[in-house]
């Protein structure tokens, strides 16, 4: 779904409303499919200050499916008109890269809160489940990097809600949850205290081409061994209070329980060979 906000500005101008009121209009329309129609005409009301008529006509425009061709028909002044010739532009190039028609449409509803977007905008949606609502979004944006630098730097940006469609995709059985690292070892941590000693071991392994965690929060072994378990690891390394003083460490294998004790010199080469076999 697409839409340019220079578009719906100027309309909003060309119904006589202020510059104040047209931002607050478009706070409104941007939570229009959240409420009634009632809800958002006082809303445009209240806010905005748009009396009824204005406001059931702005309503019946921007919830109705459009053409190009119906808004050129549309009385605008310059700003509407320079909004409509951009989102021309971008209908074009979707016909010019045959993206089939079905596949997208002109909603004037879709505004995007944020201020900085100053063009085209676009939300795109699951089509056989539209309530999991907008999966990837943005628009153009013509001043944004100024917060940055004092160079003039347009652009275009988008966001994809990845959380949204992993939630789908594993709803669907799509995707199965597996290992969540691409870690083999977790160095576990009994002793804060002694934090450098832990940190020396996973140093070691990573020094050998072992993939490495250091368990960094402030939980008994016992938990941090469900960690481990849970994200995949193949295994722990546990050093408590005899193993530091010795200068070993405990190999434990999580998924039959066995372990073993290795000088802390050796421990790369234990766990090369329990990862070989």
């Amino acid at each position: 779904r697409i839409n340019n906000r220079k578009l719906l500005q100027g309309y909003l101008l060309d119904q006589g409303l202020t510059a104040e009121g047209v931002g607050a209009a478009l706070k409104v329309i941007d939570a229009i499919e959240k409420v009634s129609r009632e809800r958002t005409l006082a809303d445009l009301a209240t806010h905005a200050g748009i009396d009824a008529a204005t406001a059931a006509r702005i309503v019946d425009l921007v919830t109705r499916p459009v053409t190009i061709a119906e808004l050129r028909a549309i009385e605008g002044g310059d700003l509407y008109r320079e909004g409509l010739d951009e989102l021309g532009q971008v209908a074009d190039g979707l016909a010019a890269f045959q993206v089939p028609a079905h596949r997208w449409r002109i909603d004037l509803a879709i505004v995007r809160g944020l201020d900085y977007y100053t063009g085209t905008v676009y939300e795109t949606q699951l089509v056989a489940n539209p309530e999991v609502g907008s999966i990837c979004s943005g628009g153009r944006y013509e001043d944004l990097a100024s917060n940055y630098t004092k160079a003039k730097l347009p652009g275009v940006g988008i966001s994809i809600g990845v959380t949204r469609l992993l939630s789908r995709l594993f709803d669907a059985g799509l995707l199965k949850p597996g290992a969540a690292t691409p870690a083999a070892v977790l160095v576990t941590v009994m002793d804060r205290a002694q934090l450098p000693y832990y940190l020396g071991l996973a140093t070691a392994l990573r020094s050998a081409g072992i993939a490495t965690e250091l368990f960094t929060e402030g939980k008994k072994v016992g938990d941090q061994l469900k960690y481990a378990d849970k994200k995949g690891f193949r295994l722990a390394v546990i050093a408590g209070e005899t193993e530091i003083a010795a200068g070993t460490a405990v190999l434990k294998t999580l998924s039959s329980g066995e372990q073993s004790t290795h000088p802390q010199g050796d421990l790369a080469d234990a766990v090369r060979r329990v990862l070989a076999g």
